[in-house]
């Protein structure tokens, strides 16, 4: 491996877990100098360990700027882990130690001085944690990403300008373990009486109104994620009046006013409209259905290349729209048990996704999710419509799929280097289309093009 180029050990080394590269910076030193500046990009700080002996010797050797992190770490992931922990005497570090630690928080922060992504949660664990968080954010010279996970009473976001990512979730509807390291609200009761200090509150200005403040301050934001919340209707008019030019969105809340931003738009790669649980029927849906579907996702018919839609149903209605859009590579939408059920060729569900399938050269990804209230998953039924529809279209071939399949986030490269779960990688020239099972999803399977 030592006689192999030192671009091409890098090209290589992006596409290794974080424990095959602690491996291989240990097998010599031109691997390690290749390796580290991966293995130490991301500074993570398991929020309900700050109080254990092991926490503040590492927080120790961090604040002398002494480790590769000092040298290396550009963003700084700050969340509960997810493992429970044997709060045991001889493990808890002593209450002076516990005293000083949220200035040996900040110092082993201060000595990162490349950090410019941060992802934490608004939970108080301990509850001191959150603002001192919020204040290395504001100190660090040019932050870039940020992703906090909100409490309803957590005080003010940091107020930021220049952001390329901003990512905002209320703790209901907070991504799953897979996603997001497995994230558990439990306090620790080991802090001393000084630090266990009355909860923040909560700020005057709204979470919609906050978010707004920052976009407004960041024309160069491409990634925009806000989940949660009463409304962010104040965002999306914010945005159709001001140059920014979204890559990626992804909300759970679809209003007129959203609309009317993807209307007034174009240039979107990535679009994700999940669905609330506790979401309410509305009057206007099927306005806003023919709306998003006539008018808005049109406009970023020659760009957007994956649509994640559990908002509406996979119909005769909307896949003609949906077959337009010339770059999409993955796809995701609800359907109707009727629809899988229906003998009805023009409008079973099944077919409508194989013939989508053959109209679109780029798709790589489909999945088919049950209706919202669903207690019966219809994965053989649709496995019989596929038996049914499947001849039709000669150049394509279904394979079973031995296993769950998960979304590589390939748009989020701090979950990329945490490891996240995700697909194995094939090769691009294979025109692979898979239907996965994740939550509510009825069928599993792999699909290629013969």
């Amino acid at each position: 491996m030592s006689t192999l180029p030192v671009e091409l050990l890098r090209e290589i080394a992006v596409y290794l877990s974080t424990s095959d590269l602690a491996i291989l910076r240990l097998a010599a030193t031109i691997l390690r100098e290749i390796v580290d500046p991966l293995f130490f990009s991301v500074l993570s700080l398991p929020s309900n360990r700050l109080h254990l002996r092991k926490a503040a010797d590492f927080l120790r050797a961090l604040g002398s700027g002494k480790t590769g992190w000092s040298s290396h770490a550009t963003a700084l992931v700050v969340l509960t882990a997810k493992d429970e922990v044997q709060d045991s005497d001889d493990l808890v570090a002593p209450r002076s130690v516990l005293a000083a630690m949220p200035d040996l928080l900040v110092s082993a922060i201060h000595s990162c001085p490349r950090l410019n992504s941060f992802r934490f949660s608004g939970f108080w664990d301990p509850n001191w944690l959150y603002d001192i968080l919020c204040k290395c954010v504001l100190d660090a010279s040019n932050p870039r990403y940020l992703d906090i996970q909100h409490n309803a009473f957590t005080p003010s976001l940091p107020s930021l300008q220049g952001l390329s990512t901003l990512k905002v979730s209320t703790p209901l509807f907070i991504l799953p373990p897979r996603r997001r390291r497995g994230i558990v609200v439990k306090a620790t009761p080991h802090w001393p009486r000084s630090h266990m200090l009355d909860a923040p509150l909560p700020s005057p200005i709204t979470l919609d109104q906050q978010v707004a403040d920052i976009v407004r301050n960041s024309r160069q934001l491409r990634v925009l994620h806000v989940v949660g919340g009463d409304s962010w209707d104040g965002v999306w008019k914010l945005l159709r009046d001001t140059p920014c030019s979204l890559v990626s969105l992804t909300t759970d809340l679809v209003s007129p006013a959203l609309v009317e931003y993807l209307k007034s738009s174009s240039g979107l790669e990535r679009l994700v409209l999940r669905r609330r649980e506790d979401q309410a029927a509305d009057a206007d849906a099927d306005v806003l259905f023919h709306e998003f579907f006539n008018d808005a996702l049109p406009m970023h018919r020659k760009t957007l290349r994956v649509l994640r839609c559990q908002q509406w149903f996979f119909e005769t209605h909307n896949a003609k729209t949906l077959a337009q859009l010339d770059c999409l590579t993955d796809l995701e939408m609800r359907v109707r048990e009727a629809d899988v059920l229906t003998r009805n060729a023009d409008n079973n569900a099944v077919g409508l996704v194989l013939q989508t399938i053959a109209q679109l050269e780029r798709l790589e990804r489909v999945a088919l999710l049950n209706e919202p209230d669903s207690s019966y998953n219809h994965r053989d039924e649709v496995q019989a419509a596929v038996d049914v529809y499947l001849p039709h279209f000669p150049a394509l071939a279904l394979l079973d799929y031995p296993h769950d399949v998960f979304e590589r986030a390939q748009w989020d490269w701090i979950d990329v280097a945490l490891d996240v779960d995700g697909p194995d990688d094939e090769d691009s020239n294979a025109d692979l289309v898979w239907m996965y099972l994740r939550q509510s999803f009825v069928w599993t399977a792999c699909v290629a093009r013969v």
